[in-house]
């Protein structure tokens, strides 16, 4: 039975993702050995022969190491968890170069994204076996108690998803408003907005568990976003009984084969009433959040029914990953 290494986020060069790092862990489990370039490139390197290597996030230090890692017998898989539109981004237009020349190159023997059109994509431009891993959370972090406030957060201490629509959105809601990052452009914008008296937030990025802390403790989240893959905010949100405001580019809530009618039609529901498709409208997506809040116990029920078949869909489809990895 092949060994599967992980690699998790390329690490040399590039700022380090909350959400890639957790997708990778609500999917592998945390109990894995997750290395990291090029900390552990010895270590990779001593264990590689004959192993299924998986990057999960990509960079050049990926791709320096893959001539050593085929010479050694392993094979290479690269789980993406970006869509085409996010490699505006410097850092991640960076990554994505490397991979797509590593694709072109024909080096990678199994490509993973979890947004469904990126892995037909890039089979269908580098000819290359490809898969689609729908990304879950099983985050039951809530406890009970009062939800205060609209919440606008980054899994970095930068924004680069649309943060400036999304704290106009919550400018107009007249609630409470909780930032993370506080960058000062936002602190500025708040004292222009006249809201820097329903601001609280911290200026960094903070560990995951704080942030999910925080979260539960919105009645709402705003994450509307230009593009994505498959975000973890949403599902992270919804599972603390937090109400949360996406954009239309994600897979969640679709219809998709093993799903019954009820739980279809409880993600047609989740569709409706929680996708403003005008994310660079803050008008559309406040009045998209403060609909939300008043039909709040219908979403979550609509919530929990759609989850449960989602849940069952997602065993098999990372079964499947596993089944495929091992067989490379």
């Amino acid at each position: 039975m092949r060994k599967i290494l992980i690699v998790l986020n390329g690490t040399a060069g590039g700022k380090k993702s909350v959400g890639v790092v957790t997708a990778t862990q609500e999917l592998f489990g945390k109990s894995n050995t997750l290395l990291a370039l090029p900390d552990d490139k010895e270590e990779l390197l001593e264990s590689a022969p004959g192993a299924v290597v998986l990057f999960s996030g990509f960079d050049a230090a990926c791709a320096e190491i893959i001539p050593a890692l085929r010479a050694s017998g392993a094979k290479i898989a690269v789980y993406w968890h970006y869509a085409s539109g996010t490699e505006v981004d410097s850092d991640i237009g960076a990554n994505a170069l490397s991979l797509r020349k590593e694709l072109a190159r024909g080096t990678i023997d199994l490509f993973i994204s979890c947004r469904r059109y990126m892995a037909e994509l890039f089979g269908k431009l580098y000819g290359v076996p490809s898969y689609w891993i729908m990304n879950n959370t099983r985050v039951v972090a809530y406890k009970g108690g009062d939800k205060i406030g609209v919440g606008n957060y980054a899994g970095t201490s930068y924004w680069v998803k649309n943060g400036s629509s999304q704290f106009d959105a919550a400018s107009l809601m007249g609630m409470p408003i909780d930032l993370v990052p506080m960058t000062p452009g936002l602190e500025e914008k708040a004292l222009l907005n006249g809201v820097q008296d329903l601001v609280t937030g911290v200026k960094n990025g903070i560990p995951h568990e704080e942030f999910l802390e925080r979260m539960a403790e919105r009645e709402i989240v705003l994450y509307c976003t230009y593009s994505e893959a498959a975000p973890m905010i949403p599902l992270e949100a919804l599972n603390q009984e937090t109400l949360v405001i996406t954009g239309p580019a994600h897979d969640y809530w679709l219809p998709m084969p093993g799903l019954t009618l009820e739980e279809e039609a409880a993600g047609a529901f989740l569709r409706e009433k929680l996708v403003v498709n005008e994310v660079d409208n803050p008008m559309a997506i406040a009045d998209k959040a403060l609909a939300a809040l008043k039909e709040r116990e219908a979403i979550l029920e609509n919530y929990r029914t759609w989850k449960r078949g989602y849940d069952r869909i997602q065993e098999r489809n990372i079964q499947e990953l596993l089944r495929r990895l091992m067989n490379l």
